[in-house]
């Protein structure tokens, strides 16, 4: 039997050239890279210790899969930014910025949840859960500027993949959270599509590589219907001004609603925008936050369960007499409603996934129909006679109760 002589590192290249034990893809992507980039090489960390993957499963709660054990066998961590022109870090850096985040954004054992006005909400909230940080998630790349990060995400939202890459980023252009990828294995699945098809360039200083069309969210973008651009072509004066006031590109028009989808979070939004008409937030089909304000008018806010990814809503309007239509956005985790004419509130029952509820309201309503919201941890109810408390408290989650009687 032929016994190996040589370093650790020329071992696992061994087993790559000669097909043994190496995960499919991690294999792929190395003979890819090799083809493309010959060089690559010297850009490559030695391989890591063996036993840092314990530790790091240990710290963390999870089993690491296989495809990044077999990848960090190979390398422990890169400085050729072969991660969508972000750094995989080394697991050392791993496990040292997992405790340095988990430390900062988890107290009390208790997960850092967005509050009803965070502008960080995650694009897509049926696949990642809103939390600016969560002891479940490890960062595995970033991009050296700090606090923006690929991580491994171990507790995906309802639709989410177990494993699943996210990127948290906050900011730039790509500012936000989503996911990227269904696992390590799929992430280098992306990075050798965009090798094969030359979607890369290496940089002056020493063939670093840069291939971003998933991390700049191409792949995520939805086509621009006809639909979209009709209404982009009618949008009055004042939305158009609102628009281009708050976008960071705004000029041709196909790239202008590439933007728009891109958006998430309105600023307030008051009668002299709206004109009577919400049908423009159709242009941002993956917002997640709106707040508008009226004092007078009428208009239908039946566009907002066509807002998928609708997250925070709030409706500060002295004349909205019908809500039903809210109990609708099965995707709201956070409801703020000050009105004056809504008495009942029974539509709001249907929000499984409401964690915040902020009622203000001038009408004797029966609040009674809220307690079956099992995920409410939050709520507030300003109203002219105070609601069963008791009833109220049977809410299993509920962390924070704030009950008070206004008068007229």
């Amino acid at each position: 039997m032929r016994t190996f002589v040589g370093t650790r590192q020329q071992y696992y290249f061994y087993l790559l050239q000669k097909n043994l034990y190496m995960n499919a893809t991690v294999k792929l992507f190395f003979e890819t890279l090799s083809q493309k980039l010959p060089d690559y090489k010297k850009h490559l960390n030695p391989p890591c210790n063996p036993k840092k993957f314990a530790e790091i499963e240990t710290l963390i709660g999870e089993k690491l899969p296989e495809a990044m054990r077999d990848f960090y066998s190979v390398t422990d961590g890169e400085g050729a930014r072969l991660a969508m022109g972000w750094h995989f870090m080394s697991l050392e850096e791993i496990e040292a910025t997992y405790i340095s985040y988990a430390k900062d954004y988890i107290a009390d054992a208790e997960d850092y949840t967005f509050s009803e006005d965070s502008l960080w909400l995650p694009l897509n909230a049926d696949k990642v859960k809103p939390f600016l940080f969560h002891r479940k998630w490890l960062p595995i790349a970033d991009d050296n500027c700090g606090g923006n990060f690929f991580s491994m995400d171990f507790t995906p939202a309802q639709k989410g993949t177990k494993g699943q890459i996210i990127l948290h980023s906050f900011s730039g252009d790509e500012e936000g959270i989503y996911d990227l990828a269904t696992g390590f294995e799929n992430l280098l699945e992306h990075i050798i599509e965009c090798l094969k098809n030359n979607s890369f360039y290496v940089e002056d200083n020493g063939g670093l590589v840069t291939s971003s069309s998933i991390r700049n969210n191409a792949f995520y973008l939805l086509p621009v219907t006809t639909k979209q651009k009709q209404l982009f072509d009618n949008l009055t004066p004042k939305w158009r001004s609102y628009f281009e006031s708050n976008l960071t590109y705004y000029g041709d028009k196909e790239f202008t609603l590439l933007w728009l989808q891109k958006w998430r979070d309105t600023y307030k939004l008051t009668n002299d925008i709206i004109e009577n008409d919400l049908s423009p937030l159709l242009l941002c089909p993956r917002i997640t936050v709106i707040y508008f304000c009226r004092e007078r008018g009428d208009f239908s806010i039946d566009i907002l369960p066509e807002l998928l990814h609708l997250i925070s809503l709030g409706i500060s309007d002295a004349s909205q007499k019908d809500i039903e239509i809210i109990g609708n956005i099965s995707s709201l985790w956070s409801l703020n409603i000050s009105t004056k004419n809504v008495s009942d509130f029974s539509s709001l029952a249907k929000l499984s996934n409401l964690h915040i509820l902020t009622i203000s309201s001038d009408e004797p309503a029966d609040f009674s129909v809220l307690a079956g919201l099992d995920n409410l941890q939050t709520l507030t109810i300003s109203a002219p006679q105070k609601p069963d408390i008791i009833t109220l408290q049977t809410l299993k989650h509920i962390k924070h109760l704030s009950i008070s009687e206004r008068s007229n």
